[in-house]
């Protein structure tokens, strides 16, 4: 059978075509082979790339002599059976045995399930550009919103990986140290790059945003991390140069203005404390919180908030492997203890996939209290359609406001000409796709995912601080996060009628 097989490296900037197209073949074959055996096992089921594949920034390695595909080959399928859990599982034996050299992953999506994070964004990416076997019904993967929460998953993801789990000592292999910090490095890079034509955002792209890096690294040593991801080399930078990086980097990412200040990122976390009510924001801050504690030369700031956020979670089946534990006796770095904090998370991050498994994988509509983290850094991954340095015309030629303010010009929104709205979202809201008059919004706290027609498949992110612009006539639609507060300014005096008069509340003063 003959399958779309995607181009897996028409977005990576080292890749020789040799290897290429020596790859492609290779790659190529596994997902024909994936494609007869999931169709064979469960007609009419869909089968989708997923990942690094999806995104076509697929790596390689030279193994034995020959290359080979470097990045897992990740599969996701929807079941036409609604009863078959299995058909993933079967999935990957099959590939697994077929080709051994390569490493299978396949997830499973219920019929309708709306996938969310990064991984939903590659689904609608790989769907977008044809499944390998058969056919969704339209409108569904949608494009799904995508900003600092979602990537701040990837880089925990990363930082978990490096800091929980063993490596292998080959300095060449993918589970290595070297590469597993590589990883981490450009996916804390990646989270602060525009994102691409469309609306993903790739390894490449981080050269295009080098005030992510200004200070810290070089851009031949960017360049240098995304030609040794690809190729599967070893990690090109020192690793007490990389760690030297990493915090700064983190801090960047969480904090724009002032993230390569040590204590400006702790005393941020310790804000986002008070939020993280739940196992989601709970693991990514205290993953956060222990990257500082092992890489700032006083950890005294992050042990405070390290511990504070695992004393909210208990250990099941055994005593609490902190308890006890003082954030000044955990700030000398004893292995012995640094041991109790690191098995208290390996525990804590098994709840933690599992509960992000169930959001970004359709099978939980509920954000919970996770939606109200309230992250610093919500301008997000993509532009948010340009901060407004003047006003449109339209504003221009509502009535002016007389002042006494050398410098001021005011116009008045009302009086029959324009119309200004405060809204609230506290629980977050859709805003359905509709058309009007000509519009205005500053966001005040929180983000607002928008959606506008000449941008096909672009959402925008705008966060607190930014402001966006409707144009007349323009087909818009948005996804409002909790707690987030907006100022709209509407041409038409009229868009939107007061609501039924709601009682006043009784003044206290009469009655007595």
């Amino acid at each position: 059978m003959t399958v779309p097989v995607p181009d897996l490296f028409g977005h990576t900037l080292s890749m020789p075509a040799a290897v290429r197209e020596h790859v492609s073949g290779q790659a190529g074959r596994a997902l024909e082979s994936a494609a007869a055996f999931v169709e064979k096992t469960d007609p009419g089921s869909v089968l989708l790339v997923a990942g690094s594949l999806a995104r076509g920034e697929a790596a390689v390695r030279r193994q034995d002599g020959r290359w080979t595909l470097a990045s897992d080959l990740d599969l996701a399928v929807v079941p036409a059976s609604a009863s078959d859990n299995v058909l993933a599982e079967l999935t990957v034996h099959h590939l697994a045995s077929e080709h051994p050299a390569l490493v299978p992953t396949c997830f499973t999506l219920a019929p309708g399930a709306r996938a969310r994070g990064h991984f939903g964004a590659d689904l609608w990416l790989a769907h977008r550009n044809g499944p390998l076997t058969g056919t969704l019904p339209a409108g569904a993967l949608p494009r799904p919103a995508t900003g600092p929460r979602e990537d701040l998953e990837l880089v925990v993801h990363q930082l978990a990986t490096y800091l929980l789990t063993d490596s292998q000592p080959d300095p060449g292999a993918r589970d290595s140290a070297g590469s597993r910090l590589r990883k981490l490095l450009l996916e804390t890079l990646r989270a602060t790059a525009p994102a691409g034509g469309d609306g993903i955002t790739r390894y490449r792209d981080i050269l295009s945003a080098p005030a992510a890096w200004n200070g810290i690294l070089d851009d031949g040593e960017v360049s240098g991390l995304i030609e040794g991801r690809e190729l599967g080399r070893p990690l090109s930078l020192d690793p007490a140069r990389a760690h030297a990086a990493l915090l700064p980097l983190l801090g960047r990412f969480l904090l724009p203005d002032t993230g390569t200040d040590p204590t400006a990122a702790a005393d941020e976390l310790r804000r986002l404390t008070d939020h993280a009510a739940d196992v989601l924001g709970t693991f990514q801050l205290a993953v956060l919180a222990h990257t500082g504690l092992l890489l700032t030369p006083d950890p005294t700031p992050y042990t405070e908030v390290l511990l504070e956020l695992l004393a909210r979670t208990g250990t099941r089946g055994g005593p609490e492997p902190v308890a006890g534990l003082s954030p000044r006796a955990l700030a000398k770095r004893r292995p012995a203890d640094l041991d109790r904090v690191r098995e208290k998370l390996r525990a804590l991050r098994l709840e933690y996939y599992h509960a992000l498994s169930e959001r970004n994988f359709g099978r939980s509509d509920d954000d919970g209290r996770y939606a109200r983290l309230p992250l610093a850094r919500t301008a997000a991954t993509a532009p948010g359609g340009g901060n407004l340095t003047r006003w449109p015309a339209w504003v221009e030629r509502l009535p002016r406001a007389a002042v006494a303010m050398p410098g001021a010009v005011g116009h008045i929104a009302g009086q029959g000409k324009g119309q200004a709205v405060l809204w609230s979202f506290p629980d977050g809201g859709t805003v359905p796709a509709h058309r009007h008059g000509p519009q205005i919004g500053v966001v005040v706290t929180g983000a607002v995912h928008l959606e506008r027609d000449g941008e096909p498949g672009t959402v925008r992110i705008v966060g607190a601080g930014e402001s966006f612009e409707i144009h007349d006539g323009q087909l818009h639609a948005a996804t409002v996060e909790a707690g987030t507060t907006v100022i709209e300014v509407f041409w038409e005096g009229d868009r939107h009628r007061p609501a039924a008069a709601v009682p006043a509340a009784p003044d206290k003063g009469a009655a007595r």
